[in-house]
């Protein structure tokens, strides 16, 4: 697998977006792990998105100018900036409850304590997983 970064020209308005990639793409063959997304960039612009392909298929793409191979640093920084690490609530009624209390002027015990830590994949908030290229390849 190569991993590449790709110039995708866009024509975006306030509502929508369009994407023209290089004429060699093969969305069958190609794994778009990540886009750049300026949204306030409107009109026609160029932003980069970050995909996974076979070796043939690569060898294509990288035809183009729009077109490099990266390393797995350099995907790991760019995957982490525009596909940041997600908090989730795993038990919303046990969060609304710690909330409420803490509102109320209540003290929290080191158990509820924990259901808040983000950092602690048993309890109330979690964080997914952080972006990492050895995932796609």
């Amino acid at each position: 697998m190569k991993i590449l970064k790709v110039k995708i020209k866009k024509r975006r308005t306030a509502g929508e977006c369009h994407f023209e990639y290089p004429s060699n793409w093969n969305s069958q063959k190609i794994h778009v792990l990540a886009y750049e997304d300026n949204p306030n960039n409107l009109g026609e612009v160029e932003e980069d998105c970050l995909c996974v392909t076979d070796e043939e298929t690569a060898e294509k793409l990288l035809e183009s100018r729009r077109c490099k191979e990266i390393n797995k640093g350099q995907a790991n920084a760019f995957g982490r900036k525009w596909r940041p690490q997600a908090v989730y609530i795993r038990d919303y009624a046990q969060v609304a409850s710690l909330v409420s209390k803490l509102l109320k002027g209540g003290k929290l015990s080191p158990k509820e304590r924990r259901a808040l830590d983000l950092n602690d994949p048993e309890e109330g908030i979690n964080r997914k997983k952080e972006f990492d290229i050895e995932r796609f390849l």
